[in-house]
C-alpha cells in the first residue's frame, strides 16, 4: 500500500494502558512506512522529558513527529525574540526579604510558606519534581490572589489571577515571558468564557497577532485544522480519547479522513449492557455523523454501541497490536502468579488478593507478585496484612520489564471492573502465559478461549477464580500448553502485521 500520512491525536503521553496501546499503534504505522505525526494538547512541562524518555526506551518510534500545541505557540515567541529582544526585568521570582519562613507538608506534598511580620500568610511555594516546576501562591487576607508557575530556569510559564481564591484569568507564557494564551473563566463556576491567542507578527518586528476563541477546545480544533491543512494529501486523523474525538469531528469535511477510537468501556456503573452511557462517551456519540469511522476494540462493544446509538455502518473493530518480545532468557516459576497493572480501585486488585487466600490454602507454595504503582497501593498493602498474606502476596512496585514479569509466571490474573481490551491479557499471551480473568466488559471473552488459552469466570466469583488458578498451578504442563496456544492465537490476531491490515482498510475511506 502507498504511504498514507497519519495524525494521531492524544491529550498527552501518560503512564497507563491507553498510552501503551497508542505507542504500539504509532510504532506499527511508522514501521509500515506511513508518515506519522502525534498531536498533543497538554500544557504540562513534563511532556518534553517524557517524550525523550519514550524515544530512549525505544517505545516511541524515532520517525514519529510529536507536535504539542503549547510548545508550538511558545516556540514562535522564542524565535521572534531572537530577532527582536525585549526587556524581561519584570519576570523574576518574588521578593521574600523581611518575611518569615516555615517549612511543612500536607496531602499535596512539601511546601514552604512565608509570613509577614504580623503573622499574615504572604506566599506558599511548592516544588513539583515531575513537572520540574515551582508553584508560588500569593496570599492576601488568607486568600490566594495570584498563583505563578516557574519552569526550572526561573521563567514564569503560567499565572492564575484569582477572585475569592478561584482562578478567573489564566495566562500561559513562553520562556521569553510573552503571553501566548489568555483564558478567562467565571470565578463562580470555573467554566471558561473565552480565550485570546497571541502570536508574534512579522519576523523582526514587535507586532502581535491576536485571535479570539470561545474556549480552549475551539483553539485546539483550529490549530489542529492548520496542521491538517499542511498536507497535500488529506491525512488519516485518528483521535484516541473521548476528549479528542469531538475536536477531530469538527475538522473541515474533505480535509482529512476523520476517525475516533474508543479505548475503554462506554458504560457507567455497573459497566455492562443496560447501564447508562458515560458522560464523556455521550459527547462522542453526539458527533458521530461527522466521522468517517469509529473504531472499537471488540465485536461485543461494537454491537452494544450500534444498538444504543446506531452508526453501525461506519463502526469498525480493530484490536490492539502488540510486539512479541524475546523472553527466552526468563525462567518460568510454576508456583508464581503475576499481575501487572496500575494500582487503581477500578482494577479491583483486592479481588485477586482475597481469592489468593483460597489458592495458598490449596497450594501452599503459591505466590502472587503484583507489579505497578498508583493510588490504591496503601489500601492493598493493608488488605494483604489483614489477610495474613505478607509472605505470600508481594507488591513489587513499578517495573520497566513487564514482559519478564509475565513470562516468569505460570499464570496471570485480571479482576478489573471494566476495560475495553485489557493489555494485561494481550501482553501475557505474547509471553505465552495463560490468564484467569473475571468476565467483564470488555475483552476477556474475546481474548481468552475458555479452557484452551485460560479461564473466564463470573465477575465476583472468588471461589471460581481461586479454583481456576489452583488448577493451573497444580498442572504446570497444562498451563504451559495453554500459554503456547494463547501466544499462537494472539500472534495471528494481534501482531503488527495482522492489525495493520485492518487499519489500512480504513485508509481507503473517503475523506
Amino acid at each position: 500500500m502507498s504511504p498514507r500520512p497519519v495524525i494521531v491525536v492524544i491529550h498527552k503521553f501518560g503512564g497507563g494502558g491507553l498510552t501503551s496501546a497508542v505507542l504500539d499503534q504509532i510504532q506499527m504505522f511508522c514501521e509500515a512506512g506511513h508518515p506519522t505525526t502525534v498531536v498533543t494538547f497538554d500544557p504540562g512541562t513534563e511532556q518534553v522529558p517524557r517524550v525523550a524518555g519514550l524515544r530512549a526506551a525505544g517505545r516511541l518510534h524515532p520517525d514519529a513527529e510529536v507536535r504539542n500545541i503549547h510548545e508550538v505557540h511558545a516556540a514562535a515567541w522564542v524565535a521572534a525574540r531572537e530577532q527582536a529582544p525585549h526587556d524581561r526585568s519584570g519576570q523574576r521570582a518574588p521578593d521574600t526579604s523581611g518575611l518569615l519562613r516555615l517549612e511543612g507538608a500536607d496531602g499535596r506534598g512539601e511546601y514552604v510558606r512565608w509570613f509577614d511580620p504580623y503573622g499574615g500568610l504572604a506566599l506558599t511555594v511548592r516544588e513539583e519534581s515531575v513537572r520540574e516546576t515551582r508553584v508560588v501562591a500569593h496570599h492576601q487576607g488568607g486568600t490566594v490572589t495570584l498563583r505563578e508557575t516557574f519552569d526550572k530556569n526561573g521563567n514564569v510559564i503560567l499565572s492564575d489571577e484569582c477572585v475569592d481564591g478561584r482562578p478567573w484569568l489564566q495566562t500561559f507564557r513562553a520562556p521569553t515571558g510573552d503571553p501566548y494564551l489568555v483564558r478567562a473563566a467565571s470565578p463562580a463556576t470555573g467554566r471558561g468564557v473565552g480565550v485570546v491567542v497571541r502570536q508574534p507578527g512579522d519576523v523582526g518586528t514587535r507586532s502581535v497577532r491576536e485571535t479570539t476563541y470561545g474556549g480552549i477546545p475551539q483553539w485546539q480544533t483550529a490549530w489542529l485544522q492548520s496542521v491538517v491543512d499542511e498536507y497535500e494529501t488529506p491525512p488519516f486523523v485518528v483521535a484516541e480519547s473521548p476528549s479528542a474525538i469531538p475536536k477531530v469531528s469538527r475538522l473541515r469535511a474533505g480535509s482529512a479522513t476523520r476517525a475516533g477510537m474508543l479505548h475503554n468501556n462506554h458504560f457507567d456503573e455497573p459497566y455492562r449492557e443496560g447501564a447508562t452511557i458515560r458522560g464523556d462517551h455521550r459527547t462522542v456519540f453526539s458527533v458521530l455523523e461527522n466521522l468517517e469511522a469509529l473504531v472499537v476494540l471488540s465485536e461485543p462493544q461494537r454491537g452494544h454501541i450500534a444498538e444504543a446509538v446506531g452508526f453501525g455502518d461506519r463502526m469498525y473493530v480493530v484490536p490492539n497490536a502488540t510486539k512479541f518480545p524475546d523472553v527466552s532468557h526468563v525462567e518460568r516459576n510454576p508456583d508464581l502468579v503475576t499481575l501487572v497493572t496500575r494500582l487503581d480501585p477500578m482494577k479491583s486488585i483486592d479481588e485477586s488478593i482475597r481469592a489468593f487466600s483460597q489458592v495458598v490454602a490449596a497450594v501452599p507454595e503459591a505466590r502472587l507478585d503484583i507489579y505497578g504503582g498508583g493510588p490504591d497501593a496503601a489500601r492493598l498493602e493493608r488488605i494483604v496484612t489483614q489477610l495474613g498474606l505478607d509472605d505470600v502476596v508481594r507488591l513489587k512496585g513499578k517495573t520497566d520489564r513487564p514482559h519478564d514479569a509475565l513470562a516468569g509466571a505460570a499464570v496471570t490474573v485480571l479482576t478489573s471492573q471494566r476495560e475495553a481490551m485489557p493489555l494485561g491479557i494481550l501482553e501475557a499471551h505474547a509471553c505465552a502465559t495463560p490468564v484467569v480473568a473475571y468476565d467483564l466488559r470488555y475483552g476477556p471473552d474475546t481474548l481468552i478461549d475458555e479452557g484452551e488459552t485460560g479461564h473466564v469466570v463470573p465477575w465476583g466469583d472468588r471461589d471460581a477464580l481461586a479454583q481456576s488458578l489452583v488448577e493451573l498451578l497444580r498442572d504446570p504442563d497444562a498451563a504451559r500448553q495453554m500459554g503456547r496456544l494463547a501466544q499462537e492465537r494472539a500472534r495471528a490476531r494481534n501482531s503488527y502485521e495482522a492489525v495493520l491490515r485492518s487499519w489500512e482498510a480504513l485508509f481507503d475511506l473517503q475523506a
